[in-house]
């Protein structure tokens, strides 16, 4: 079905025509038939069949048909930064053609930009929910307006723990009644389901998930390799295969700026992209392999959903995934608008007891790739010793830490992670037990005396006598009250003896007596 068939306002479908959108997906075509009649949705469908594209022109054919005395207020809330940022480059290209003030807002980079958005006005807003709780606890943003409300990747919310999050936002939504709402994502978890009852009163389901959740025309292969080949497997599959570009995907940050690189070291133009990275320096990486400056990306699953590029021809999951979903939105990156694509998976002995579990959530049996000698390069001459370990956020990492926004949270500086930036010589060193400690002085360890020097006599003071009063906490015995008796008759001074204790200690004795009797001793001098 083509979109001249729907009624859609002349601006927003030359827009349409421009971005050469010709055919609309079965998910673009169920979305319109109840979105068009004012109906809430629940979308369950595989990446890359045009979901983004379904509610974006949704909420602009609203927004086009309302009378003019109505809100244009639409917010769409995102778990990830890059997806934020890439719905609002595609929202600006579908409004090409209308007036509309669009503006994501995400953590991990200054208020200054997004406040200023706010107060030139918002019809539609993309938010991470740490951020925008920010702003509507400051109150610098109302949400009792919204009459577009939609939840992209909603089981990736509950995953990453926004659920309370989430709660917050709709309690300060109109109520339903007074807005249209949009669930979407790949998967809908029990958890989605759930919140979707008692958040959206009567929706329509549209579940365009077939019996498996495999991506069409990608060509899915899982290699058995072991954990200490797979980076030679690697990079004779780059070589052999040629893709013109590809995502790489690690479970770990460090797993990622290793293979990163190393593939920059045997020549491959390749960069990476985690969490710890500053979002600035994130936006960039996206940006250039968007344009296709570089032509590999070794990711954590922090980039798995959101990013698009264009005719991508390969994903490799260097890491089989533990969490069996992230395979889906892994996949789900090439192989889009009806390209194909093709998907290696490496499975080692650390990673394997997830193959089981893939399989079952995709109900399908993954071919075996068995790959010849020749695809094992032999890298033992390359010098990979000036990979170092992976950039830090400095201050609050993304969204506020209390609440732990987004999968792109720094690590904190424990005892245990500086231990790890130690050089391998100073930590594996061995503890040397052949000397015996030497035992501390019992002087060490007795409290040492505090003497203060504010005066206690009720006589005046004269030439002979001290009106100081001494306050020390040693250890109590016979033979210190003796010798203090002598100072107090021969000077004239109170003593007062606090914190006693039942241990003797010649040393502490001769050093509380020997540092009253230089204190007078000096005095007398005078």
């Amino acid at each position: 079905m083509q979109f001249s068939e729907f009624n859609l306002d002349p601006d927003l479908l030359r827009s349409i025509d421009e971005l050469e959108f010709e055919q609309c997906t079965e998910v673009q075509k169920l979305t319109f038939e109840n979105t068009f009649k004012k109906r809430d949705v629940i979308i369950q469908s595989k990446t890359g069949t045009g979901k983004t594209a379904a509610f974006l022109i949704s909420i602009f054919q609203h927004f086009q048909t309302a009378r003019e005395s109505d809100e244009h207020f639409a917010l769409i809330v995102v778990p990830t930064r890059e997806l934020a940022i890439q719905i609002e480059k595609d929202a600006h290209a579908i409004s090409q053609h209308m007036s509309y003030n669009i503006a994501s807002f995400y953590g991990g980079v200054g208020y200054h930009k997004q406040e200023k958005a706010l107060k030139d006005g918002v019809d539609l807003m993309i938010a991470t929910p740490g951020r925008l709780i920010d702003f509507i606890k400051s109150k610098k943003i109302c949400l009792d307006k919204v009459n577009y409300f939609v939840v992209d990747e909603a089981d990736r919310m509950f995953d990453l723990g926004f659920s309370q999050d989430l709660n917050f936002l709709t309690s300060k939504l109109p109520k339903p009644e007074n807005r249209r709402t949009i669930f979407l994502s790949a998967t809908i978890n029990s958890s989605v389901r759930r919140f979707a009852d008692t958040f959206i009163p009567n929706p329509v389901e549209i579940n365009l998930s077939s019996d498996t959740l495999m991506v069409e025309d990608v060509d899915h292969y899982v290699i058995h390799v072991s954990i200490h080949e797979k980076f030679n497997l690697l990079l004779g599959l780059l070589r052999l295969k040629n893709p013109s570009n590809a995502f790489i995907f690690t479970n770990t940050k460090q797993a990622a700026v290793n293979v990163a690189e190393k593939l920059r070291i045997n020549g491959f133009n390749a960069d990476y992209i985690i969490g710890d990275l500053p979002q600035a320096k994130r936006t960039q990486i996206i940006s250039r392999i968007q344009n296709n400056d570089f032509q590999f990306l070794v990711a954590t699953d922090v980039a798995a959903r959101g990013i698009h590029v264009d005719n991508l021809d390969m994903v490799i999951n260097y890491d089989l995934p533990e969490d069996p979903e992230n395979y889906v939105h892994r996949v789900g990156r090439t192989a889009r608008a009806g390209q194909t694509g093709v998907a290696y998976s490496f499975v080692c002995e650390k990673f394997v007891y997830g193959l089981e579990a893939l399989e079952t959530l995709l109900n399908i049996k993954i071919p075996i790739y068995w790959p010849e000698e020749e695809y094992f390069t032999d890298d033992s001459n390359m010098d990979y010793r000036s990979i170092t370990r992976p950039e830090r956020r400095r201050g609050r990492p993304g969204e506020s830490s209390s609440r732990g926004r987004d999968s792109s949270r720094g690590s904190r500086n424990t005892k245990s992670s500086r231990n790890s930036q130690r050089p391998a010589n100073t930590r594996d060193r061995k503890k040397d037990y052949s000397k015996k400690p030497v035992a501390a002085k019992a002087s060490q360890k007795a409290a040492r005396p505090v003497i203060n020097k504010k005066s206690s006599t009720t006589k005046p003071a004269t030439n002979k006598q001290t009106a100081i009063k001494k306050t020390i906490a040693p250890k109590r015995n016979q033979k210190l009250e003796k010798r203090l008796k002598i100072y107090q008759e021969k000077y004239g001074v109170n003593f007062k003896v606090t914190s006693p204790a039942k241990t003797e200690n010649k040393s502490v004795i001769s050093k509380i007596t020997g540092t009253i009797g230089s204190l007078f001793k000096k005095k007398e001098e005078k």
